[in-house]
């Protein structure tokens, strides 16, 4: 089935920690509040639900909350449709105007509706900040509604920095005070060990407890939590009922997720019946069910099995510019060219490399086959890296089975393993070879040790990697008397991981004495970004490594990515993953212990000798690691700085950012940011976490202060491409990379970055890089 990286994140979070709260069977017309109740909200589902009832609006229980005055007799619409009905703007300043007084003189209720005018922007400035604070004062008067909000906004970040701690506390009590959607997410806090301790029987007990709400929502996240902590199938039948109850309510990916399991057991009646509600809704136009549909469509062993129907869907959309439609219509055209014989293959190779530009891993795969035909077997193993990276678990498994085979065709070029260590807070999937899952370690407890990663470099650099061999074979015991990984059984892949049996200091130990016996004192951290799996994010730290030379050992944290965009209860593939609200959990959950990792890298390799190179969601982690994590808000205290932070595409929420920022800046000797405007990505982020800027976002808006050095990569960006790794993928700013890597953090000396003033504020001065520049 389907895996789009970031559209599903905008359509469902079903059992995300994070998800949201949408209404999404609301019509909204045109006019001054289109859509704004589809953003994400911290607001309960309820409430939502209620103020978007535009016809004679939602008649609040508070007496001081009356209608306007200059309405007819005969007009009844409250306060509430002014602002949140489909009224003009000079309307709903009006009914905020009579909303604020009420607010100020104490009405809990006026103060969640002022709250939620500021989080929308309606009849105001959006203002997430603000609408934390209303939330906050209504809370501590007992509103319940409000309590769950600001616990909402504690979880996600939403106006404040995320504290878990604070989380649990208020959505237990606007639990208490009869908010059942609280149930929910207090279920998924113990599931997960979110503010909480991780409770298993306590989780089910407000998940049976939430079913109340006949949420789908609710139906997913309950059957992902019997797949994930009760080791059920998904063919199971407390899952099979809970999936099809969603599906009842017409989401299109339980109807999706139903239509795999039915076919998976042959259940042809539910088949038919699920695939007529997703034709129902695709006529309906909707491009999720449409899209749902062409897969089922695609569907091996069910009767409704027709490449031509799903066909005529991809084109559909991809005509409209959906990628993920482009890759499927473009994949379906190149291997079955008869379904279409009036389509040349250059326009087929055209629309797969245009959809692979915007990140869709089905159009990477399909590339990494082209090359390969063509014997361009350095490019075939770029595109299937990439579309492991980007898609996931999903697609883990077919790349590797092209990276190997282009390894095995190689002549003048060489799959050389590259070392590099690790230290990971991800659960082993096994020893016998040691892989890592895409989920924490029940105790969240750190593996530390060093993997082989097989990449392509040309036959010349052989000499040049033997240092890495020595410092490797210092480490691993070869010569010297450190613990050795012998027994150890490498994988049959791309990546072989080796585990050291000792301690975090012991191993550190370790990799310093191993620099010192190859004249190597310098450290690069690497921190990878969203939906990476343990051998992506190692995969990308040893082509960074080998390509740009760095003389220094490097060293990859490894946090536990769910590796994947998408909730998907399929039966092919099980449980597969969280989304991007789950990664971000993920991150605030996994920032303590690695804080003490880093202040205890720093301290023992000095700062001048570490660099800390955080990409996307990475940012993220080193930000909580700096200013304070979410479960343990303490600021950096290590008695060292760290020498060279460097944030590439941070997906980090700007707002928040700019509120402790000192904290970073205090922290580091040097701090470079690399940004870009056209960061689709980011773009995707934004709109999942309700329309908030990230710090990664370039363009006029570009994040510029003193003491950072903002560079914006806008300009040698791929038109139309996904450019969220162009920190990887375009040679000048690889360029610039190697040489602040190599120790050179002035940008006004390196061949690449172009000075300008801010044009807001003309002190303060930001970079741009040159496309004369070259590697």
């Amino acid at each position: 089935m389907r895996l789009s990286r970031f559209a599903i994140v905008l359509i469902l979070i079903s059992v995300s920690p994070c998800g949201y709260a949408q209404v999404q069977s609301i019509a909204v017309p045109p006019g001054s509040s289109e859509n704004w109740n589809k953003q994400p909200t911290a607001l309960p589902p309820s409430v939502l639900g209620n103020l978007s009832r535009f016809n004679g609006g939602f008649q609040t229980t508070s007496p001081n909350l009356s209608s306007f005055p200059d309405m007819k007799w005969n007009s009844p619409q409250s306060v509430d449709h002014l602002v949140f009905g489909d009224t003009s703007v000079d309307v709903k300043q009006k009914g905020i105007a009579i909303i604020r007084a009420e607010a100020a003189a104490g009405d809990a209720e006026a103060k969640l509706r002022l709250g939620a005018a500021y989080e929308f922007g309606l009849g105001t400035d959006k203002d997430p900040s603000s609408a934390f604070v209303n939330y906050l004062e209504a809370a501590r008067e007992n509103n319940s509604a409000s309590q769950y909000a600001v616990g909402r906004a504690y979880l996600s970040g939403i106006g404040t920095d995320p504290n878990f701690l604070q989380s649990f506390t208020w959505l237990n009590s606007a639990y208490g005070n009869g908010q059942t959607e609280a149930a929910m997410e207090l279920a998924k806090a113990y599931q997960f060990g979110v503010g909480t301790s991780e409770n298993v029987d306590k989780s089910e007990l407000y998940w049976q407890e939430a079913l109340r709400l006949n949420s789908p929502d609710v139906y997913l996240g309950y059957a992902s939590f019997l797949v994930d902590k009760k080791a059920k199938s998904p063919a199971d039948d407390a899952v099979k009922n809970l999936i099809w109850k969603a599906a009842d309510l017409g989401d299109p990916l339980a109807l999706s997720a139903a239509f795999d399991i039915a076919v998976s057991t042959d259940d042809k009646a539910r088949q038919g019946r699920w695939i007529d509600k997703l034709r129902e809704q695709s006529e309906g136009g909707n491009i999720t069910s449409s899209l749902e549909l062409a897969d089922a469509y695609l569907t091996q062993g069910s009767p409704h099995f027709s490449p031509v129907e799903a066909l005529g869907l991809y084109k559909a959309a991809a005509m409209n510019g959906n990628a993920y439609a482009q890759a499927k219509y473009g994949g379906l055209l190149l291997r079955q060219p008869a379904l279409d014989n009036t389509v040349l293959k250059d326009d087929v190779i055209a629309m797969i490399n245009q959809a692979a530009a915007r990140g869709q891993p089905d159009a990477l795969l399909d590339l990494a086959d082209i090359a390969r035909e063509k014997h361009d077997l350095r490019s075939a193993y770029a595109y299937a890296a990439s579309a492991s990276e980007l898609g996931g678990a999903k697609y883990s498994e077919s790349a590797k089975r092209i990276q190997l085979s282009v390894c095995a065709e190689m002549v003048d070029e060489v799959c050389q393993p590259v070392p590099v260590f690790y230290i990971t807070n991800r659960a082993e999937l096994g020893k016998e070879p040691l892989a890592f899952a895409n989920r924490l370690a029940p105790d969240r407890s750190l593996t530390m040790g060093h993997s082989l990663v097989s990449i392509p470099t040309k036959r010349a650099v052989e000499t040049e990697q033997r240092s890495m061999w020595k410092i490797l074979a210092s480490y691993i015991g070869f010569g010297s008397n450190n613990p050795s990984h012998s027994g150890q059984r490498p994988a049959k892949g791309d990546v072989a991981n080796f585990a050291y049996d000792g301690s975090l200091e012991s191993f550190l130990d370790s990799v310093q004495q191993a620099g010192v016996d190859n004249g190597r004192n310098k450290i690069i951290v690497f921190i990878h970004g969203f939906a990476n799996t343990f051998e992506d994010a190692t995969r990308r730290m040893a082509i960074l490594s080998e390509s740009q030379k760095y003389p220094g050992i490097p060293i990859v944290l490894s946090w536990a990515s769910a590796g994947e965009s998408s909730i998907r209860l399929g039966s092919g593939g099980g449980y597969t993953g969280l989304g991007y609200n789950n990664d971000l959990l993920t991150v605030g959950q996994s920032c303590r212990g690695f804080k003490n990792v880093l202040e205890k890298v720093v301290e023992r390799f000095g700062a001048a000798n570490v660099t800390v190179f955080a990409h996307s969601m990475g940012a993220q982690l080193v930000d909580y690691m700096l200013s304070g994590c979410p479960n343990y808000p303490v600021p950096w205290s290590g008695k060292d700085k760290i020498g060279n932070l460097v944030f590439a595409a941070p997906d980090v929420d700007l707002s928040n950012f700019v509120d402790h920022v000192d904290s970073l800046r205090s922290a580091t000797d040097s701090f470079t940011i690399y940004v870009s405007a056209n960061d689709m990505a980011l773009r995707a982020s934004q709109e999942a976490v309700g329309g908030r800027r990230r710090l990664g976002q370039g363009g006029s808006d570009r994040y510029v202060a003193e003491e950072i050095v903002t560079i914006d990569a806008t300009t040698v960006e791929v038109e139309g491409g996904l450019n969220h790794s162009f920190v990887f993928d375009v040679a000048q700013v690889r360029r610039d990379l190697s040489d602040l890597f190599r120790g050179n953090t002035d940008p006004s000396s390196r061949a690449c970055p172009k000075a300008y003033p801010d044009e807001r504020s003309p002190s303060l001065k930001y970079w741009i890089i040159q496309p004369s520049c070259t590697e």
